[in-house]
């Protein structure tokens, strides 16, 4: 038994990092609503619009550990979640 969780352990080291998105960037405050609020919904409001200027077509839009979350279909009907930098928009790793 104790040799399995050995090879378990060892073979867990070897498989890569999750593909959680590292985004460092500064992304600021949420946009203000109609009333100067910091609002999260106009903030996706704004995402969604540079997104579609840069030629996505998102259907949905979050922040999320600091990256945009968009998920949207590709050429050939798949879903595609990519995680972006609030700023420039460039894929993170």
């Amino acid at each position: 038994m104790r040799i399995i969780i050995a090879a378990l352990i060892v073979i867990a080291g070897a498989l890569p990092a999750s593909a959680a998105p590292n985004c460092t960037g500064d992304a600021g405050t949420f946009a203000l609503d109609d009333e100067g609020n910091p609002s999260e919904l106009a903030q996706l409001e704004i995402d969604t619009m540079r997104l579609r200027g840069e030629g996505y077509n998102p259907m949905w839009v979050e922040r999320w550990a600091g990256c945009i979350k968009v998920t949207y279909r590709d050429e050939d009907g798949r879903l595609v979640t990519e995680y972006l930098d609030p700023i420039s928009l460039d894929p993170v790793s």
